[in-house]
């Protein structure tokens, strides 16, 4: 089975959870697989199949749109870059992405309070290494360091 058909299999029936991609990542935290000999962001491709492009837009192997403002694959609610759950994701202009609130400038997850919580509290159990929460968040490790130190919140 290629990576391209796990995905498929891995996205047949989403439910509420992320699914966490688990190979290769863009070296920005994003899950990457080959279509076509092509790298493609995971969570786009996942979203492609469960909700192909909008009306009047067509979208091309290289992610570009072929009319209208070129859309982003959005990751919602749970603003991690490694989850590939369709249901957690939606078409949104790169403005829209942008002005949702949950990415800065240069394209980086923010976290909320509530996610600093959780982050807090999973780490004080000791069962997570704060690296195993920057992958489970889709944040850097430095961000989930200023949340566990207090230094961001």
């Amino acid at each position: 089975m290629n990576r391209y058909q796990e995905l498929l299999e891995m996205t047949r029936t989403p439910g509420d959870d992320c699914i966490v991609w688990p190979h290769g990542d863009n070296g920005h935290g994003y899950g990457i697989l080959r279509v076509n000999g092509n790298p493609a962001p995971a969570h786009r491709e996942a979203l492609h199949v469960f909700s192909p492009a909008p009306k009047g837009k067509v979208c091309t192997i290289s992610g570009q749109w072929t009319s209208g403002d070129k859309l982003d694959a959005a990751h919602g609610p749970c603003h991690n870059r490694r989850c590939v759950n369709p249901l957690h994701l939606s078409w949104l202009t790169r403005r829209e992405n942008i002005a949702n609130g949950k990415r800065d400038q240069n394209g980086h997850v923010k976290l909320d309070v509530e996610e600093v919580a959780e982050i807090r509290a999973a780490y004080a159990t000791g069962q997570y290494r704060q690296r195993e929460l920057a992958e489970q968040y889709g944040v850097h490790n430095s961000q989930i360091s200023r949340a566990v130190n207090g230094k961001t919140w």
